[in-house]
């Protein structure tokens, strides 16, 4: 019965602004896998790995008033790109921009730091980030807002700063292809951030 006591929407309290019942869920069910990894390939992961994965979760699943920011940027485009949708999956707001020169990394870090700029203007509070690049996230998460040894990482953090609740998750790059359009779609002789306020090729509006 707990079981079903924890399932169901029946609560009102959330986890770092998570629905409890949703989390419940998730983890649940990243045990359950964890298990049969271990009975049938002899490997499994540990109880932090399953919580960080159960956290790994799309932005209708977050409480309140958030904004879901997909990033992505290309060096053999020379380009970045973006995507805001709401909760539900709803197109907002789209940009590109071209880069002058960068490496993936950096390219990665520029497209967020535009996202969040434009954010902020707009006047959003919550945003999750979601970045098809590893690398990114992880030094987001784990840089503290004055330690960073990288200028643009600590220029982020301190927009990062200006929301009342943010979170950053790794995407991988199959569910990242609709920004991967945005990229594609840049024009070189524009130096400046194209923004599209309507969805500008077919897709999941």
């Amino acid at each position: 019965e707990w079981v079903n006591a924890n399932l169901q929407d029946c609560h009102d309290f959330s986890l770092d602004d998570v629905d409890w019942n949703y989390l419940f869920g998730i983890i649940r069910w990243f045990i359950w896998k964890n298990r049969n990894l271990f009975i049938f390939q002899g490997t499994s992961g540990s109880g932090s790995d399953i919580i960080k994965a159960s956290y790994t979760l799309p932005c209708k699943n977050f409480v309140g008033n958030w904004v879901c920011l997909y990033t992505d940027g290309s060096i053999n485009h020379a380009a970045a790109g973006g995507i805001v949708r709401n909760r539900y999956g709803e197109w907002i707001f789209g940009f590109n921009k071209h880069l002058s020169s960068s490496s993936v990394f950096y390219a990665k870090l520029w497209v967020i730091l535009y996202g969040l700029t434009i954010l902020i203007n707009r006047g959003y509070d919550n945003v999750l980030i979601q970045s098809n690049s590893l690398e990114a996230v992880k030094d987001l998460q784990d840089s503290p807002l004055e330690g960073s040894n990288s200028a643009l990482t600590r220029r982020i953090q301190q927009m990062l700063s200006r929301f009342s609740r943010w979170s950053i998750i790794y995407i991988s790059r199959e569910d990242n292809q609709d920004v991967d359009k945005l990229v594609k779609m840049v024009h070189k002789s524009r130096h400046g951030v194209q923004l599209f306020e309507d969805l500008p090729f077919g897709g999941r509006v």
